[in-house]
C-alpha cells in the first residue's frame, strides 16, 4: 500500500519475490482501471444527471394529484349523499324517562361513582359472577 500510493520506504521484496510480484502487478493495474474509470466522470455529465433527478422529482407530485383529485372529488360528493339520503337514528332515551329521574338520584350515582375504586368497565364483568337470589 505504501509503494502503491508512493509513501514509506521502498524495499527489494517485489524484486526477490515472485509471488509478490505477481500480486503488485495486478493491484497496479486495479488501480490504474479505477483512475481511468474515474477520469471519465466529467462535471457536464454530474450536472446532466442532477438535473435529471430535479425533473423527476419536480414532475411526480403533478401526476400523483392528477390521479387522486378526481377520486378524492368522487368520493366526497358520494360521502355527501349518503349522509343526506340515510340519515342516522340515534337511539335514546324517550323524553318521559329523563323526566322520571330525580335529582337526588343523579346525585346518589354520581357520589357513588366517586367513591368506587374500580374502573367504570368492570362493572359488566364483575355481573357475569354475582349471584341472582
Amino acid at each position: 500500500m505504501a509503494r502503491l500510493f508512493g509513501v514509506g520506504p521502498e524495499g527489494g521484496h517485489l524484486d526477490a519475490c515472485p509471488d509478490c510480484a505477481r500480486r503488485w502487478e495486478a493491484i497496479q493495474l486495479q488501480y490504474e482501471n479505477r483512475r481511468m474509470t474515474y477520469s471519465e466522470v466529467t462535471e457536464d455529465r454530474l450536472a446532466e444527471q442532477r438535473k435529471a433527478v430535479r425533473a423527476r422529482l419536480e414532475n411526480k407530485p403533478r401526476k400523483l394529484r392528477l390521479v387522486l383529485a378526481p377520486s378524492l372529488a368522487a368520493a366526497a360528493v358520494l360521502l355527501m349523499i349518503g349522509l343526506i339520503i340515510f340519515k342516522p337514528t340515534t337511539p335514546g332515551l324517550p323524553p318521559q324517562a329523563l323526566d322520571t329521574v330525580s335529582e337526588d338520584k343523579v346525585i346518589e350515582d354520581i357520589f357513588r361513582m366517586s367513591l368506587s375504586t374500580e374502573p367504570e368497565a368492570f362493572g359488566p364483568v364483575q355481573s357475569l359472577f354475582e349471584e341472582q337470589q
